[in-house]
């Protein structure tokens, strides 16, 4: 994690510049291998105390609703550490097909039924997902180098 920073010739950050790097360091937080992330997070709480920003609303937000429902703590289900497919984009991707292939005007449960049926294997778990986009394959390597550095330094 990174300390912010600001040009030397533009004074000290901004408020809204602090309450956004802090936010965009805690959307990188499951990036982090799970043993690290509530130290990830204490990071960032005590860099939030010591530019005096008060983000309690965020912060009671992020402690509940990210750590909390977390039994015994544990940050598997937060962690993301070394995954390919970080998110439920196939899933989400069949409910966008599926809003575009059914008219919600003309809609009915037997023809909802038969388009989930032909379409089964696309939000079945176990089915390999489409090749992925060069460009996203190689994010995906260095984010997993920067995860590896994260580790070994």
């Amino acid at each position: 994690l990174t300390k912010l920073r600001s040009p030397p010739s533009t004074g000290p950050p901004r408020r809204d510049e602090i309450i956004s790097h802090h936010k965009a360091l805690t959307s990188v937080l499951p990036l982090l291998p799970e043993e690290y992330i509530q130290d990830g997070w204490k990071y960032i709480k005590s860099e939030c105390e010591e530019y005096q920003v008060s983000m309690i609303t965020f912060i009671q937000y992020v402690e509940k609703f990210w750590f909390k429902v977390n039994i015994n703590n544990s940050n598997k289900k937060l962690s993301v550490f070394g995954q390919r497919h970080r998110t439920n984009n196939v899933e989400e991707g069949f409910n966008g097909k599926l809003n575009k292939a059914l008219n919600k005007n003309t809609i009915t449960l037997l023809r909802l039924l038969n388009y989930i049926k032909d379409n089964i294997s696309t939000i079945h778990k176990e089915k390999t997902i489409v090749k992925r986009k060069k460009q996203f394959i190689e994010n995906d390597d260095y984010i997993l180098a920067v995860q590896m550095q994260i580790i070994n330094n």
